[in-house]
């Protein structure tokens, strides 16, 4: 589920920092030197995208596969971007490498 929302663009995420703070708005993607693609998902879209799921238990799962982009500390599972106006939020960053993964299971 989480793959087939970042494959297809229904405009839910907006390729800018920030602007992920809308009532549409699910988060936001980007490129990162070194990594790549990122999908920058608020905690609360990342939640109600996982239906259910432990939400801690997937990103775990998601970072034990090297698909989650996550700020160096030790055990964390979010990243904290600068968004307009100057603060700092955490976001479940998602590397695009794992649309690549989901294909190749095909």
């Amino acid at each position: 589920a989480l793959a087939d929302l970042m494959d297809k663009d229904d405009g839910s995420l907006s390729s800018r920092a920030g602007e992920g703070r809308g009532n549409r708005q699910a988060g936001f993607r980007g490129v990162k030197d070194g990594v790549g693609q990122v999908f920058y998902f608020n905690k609360e879209f990342f939640k109600e995208i996982l239906g259910g799921y432990d939400v801690r238990q997937a990103a775990r799962a998601l970072k034990d596969k090297g698909f989650l982009y996550t700020d160096s500390e030790p055990g964390r599972l979010t990243r904290r971007e600068r968004v307009p106006g100057g603060q700092r939020r955490d976001f479940y960053a998602v590397k695009g490498t794992i649309l690549a993964s989901q294909y190749d299971d095909q």
